[in-house]
C-alpha cells in the first residue's frame, strides 16, 4: 500500500526536530508536526529550520484530546539540567499522554 499523504506526528521533549531530520533524510512525507518542547534556544532553531512546526509547549500541559490522529509519537533524552529537576510526574505525564493519542 502505497501512503499518498504524509504522517502526523508528535515529538515530547523535542530539542532541535532531530526526529524532523530523519525523516526528511529517509523521504517520508509529513503534513503535522506538532513539539513538545520548553527550551526557547531549541524552538527557535527549529522554527528556523521547520517554520510548519506547531509548538504546544510543555508536555504537561496538553492532552491527547487537544490533536488529531498521530501516526508516530516519539521522545528524545532529557537534558541532563532537566533530569536533575525532573520528578515522576513529568514522566508520568508524558506517559498519560501517550496512552490518550489517537492512534
Amino acid at each position: 500500500m502505497i501512503r499518498t499523504k504524509g504522517i502526523n506526528v508528535c515529538s515530547a521533549f523535542d530539542g532541535i526536530s532531530g526526529a524532523q531530520v530523519a525523516l526528511e533524510y529517509l523521504g517520508i512525507p509529513v503534513d503535522n508536526y506538532y513539539s513538545l518542547e520548553t527550551d526557547k534556544y531549541a524552538i527557535s532553531v527549529t522554527q528556523k529550520n521547520y517554520p510548519e512546526t506547531i509548538q504546544l509547549g510543555d508536555i504537561r500541559n496538553v492532552s491527547g484530546d487537544q490533536m488529531p490522529k498521530i501516526d508516530l509519537f516519539v521522545g528524545g533524552f532529557l537534558a541532563k539540567i532537566y533530569l536533575l529537576q525532573v520528578t515522576k510526574k513529568v514522566f508520568k505525564r508524558a506517559l498519560d499522554l501517550l496512552y490518550s493519542l489517537n492512534f
